[in-house]
């Protein structure tokens, strides 16, 4: 194996692979793109404050009342849910959108709170439209909240606070945060016996390495892979699974020093998406994959044949759909861009439909593709199933190098 890894780096052969290329969509100005459909026909975001937006393939951009100070708007995969918040008189309430774009608030009544005047807010939705998460507070008390099946429930903790701030597909996996004196990463997990949700640490109180250091932003469709951002320790985005823990993504040298977020991940845990944001310079959005490591998304799309984006600066990547078809975010650098940037929708083709042979994507093949490849076969990661045969073995070695050899695919 090291021979034929040796061989095909000394070819040093360079091709263009024959991928489709990306597509661009613009989705206008003063826009903050948040959730996209399974298909991409349907994005949600938000303008302002006090106006909310959905777009459609079929019809552009429709504006309605906002939800006033919103995190985002999410969608579910297939677009039929659509959650936020929205003013309930003055008392700022979790709610989903109604066909004639008005607002259906969820229930606001909490055990810990049964009184109380709560105010709730929306972080995530399930894919499948069951599971809104967010969080609920009184004053300066706040505790993670789930709607599921419109039913509200608490996320508890060991701290004195909790906070969710995304959902797993069918909405039984929550991840976040909670705290008592520092941050602590941690995980809830639909109980099918108690029909609630138990409380799951990602990290606890022997692990001072990771006190203050991550919020954890995402979890993947099937709530394997969760991802988060940065903190006070380490400034770096990582990705965990309960198999293999914490792995730091690293980071851009030409951006640093910088911090960064992770915000979308793909359901194999092969490509995280996220933002970066330098000490000195302009906020980007980036790409990270298995093998690989980190780039500016705008390179990787580059690479990819995007063209038309020279003067873009592509500012943050807010969602992807669950097969990582589709993204979206915001954008900057354009001649009609204006203050506040647009919002855009990148289509990045049919899943699967990139090129063996250009295993890395950088958009050309050669020695490091051989690389990338066996660094993924060795680990018998599901990238490597090049055959496509459900396994790794000596199959993908072959079916990788007859497209390698080729210069590309044709």
């Amino acid at each position: 194996m090291n021979t034929l890894h040796s061989l095909a780096i000394a070819a040093g052969l360079t091709a263009t692979a024959l991928a489709s290329p990306p597509v661009f969509t613009d989705l206008g100005t003063a826009r903050t793109a948040t959730g996209v459909t399974d298909d991409g026909a349907l994005v949600t975001g938000f303008v302002n404050t006090s106006t909310d937006f959905k777009w459609t393939r079929s019809g552009g951009p429709v504006t309605f009342p906002g939800s006033n100070q919103s995190q985002g708007v999410f969608c579910s995969g297939d677009g039929s849910v659509i959650a936020s918040h929205h003013l309930n008189g003055t008392i700022r309430t979790a709610a989903t959108l109604n066909a004639d774009n008005t607002w259906t608030f969820l229930p606001s009544r909490f055990d810990w709170a049964p009184n109380g005047t709560v105010l709730s807010y929306v972080t995530d939705i399930s894919r499948d439209g069951t599971t809104i998460v967010g969080r609920a507070n009184i004053g300066s008390t706040y505790v993670g909240a789930v709607w599921r099946n419109g039913v509200p429930y608490s996320l508890y903790g060991q701290g004195q606070y909790t906070h969710a701030d995304a959902v797993s597909g069918d909405g039984r996996v929550v991840v976040g945060f909670e705290y008592f004196g520092s941050f602590w990463n941690c995980r809830w997990i639909w109980n099918d016996e108690t029909q609630n949700y138990d409380y799951s640490p990602i990290s606890d109180n022997t692990q001072a390495d990771l006190r203050d250091t991550y919020e954890l932003l995402g979890v993947s469709d099937s709530g394997e892979w969760v991802i988060g951002g940065f903190g006070p320790n380490i400034p770096n985005a990582l990705i965990w699974s309960q198999a293999t823990g914490f792995t730091d993504l690293g980071a851009i040298d030409a951006l640093e020093p910088a911090t960064y977020k992770a915000s979308c991940v793909s359901d194999d845990g092969n490509t995280v998406l996220g933002n970066v944001s330098p000490f000195f310079g302009v906020a980007q959005a980036w790409i990270w994959k298995r093998g690989v490591g980190m780039q500016p998304l705008k390179d990787y799309l580059v690479a990819q044949g995007l063209t038309g984006i020279d003067s873009y600066v592509l500012t943050s990547v807010r969602a992807m759909s669950h097969d990582g078809r589709y993204i979206v975010g915001n954008y900057g650098g354009c001649s009609n861009c204006g203050f506040t940037g647009r919002a855009y929708m990148i289509d990045m083709g049919e899943p699967g439909s990139a090129c063996p042979a250009d295993f890395n994507q950088d958009g050309g093949v050669d020695g490091a593709d051989v690389q990338s490849f066996f660094v993924a076969w060795e680990a018998s990661d599901a990238s490597a199933d090049v055959n496509q045969d459900g396994g790794i073995d000596g199959g993908d070695v072959e079916s990788f190098f007859a497209a390698w050899e080729a210069g590309g695919c044709q």
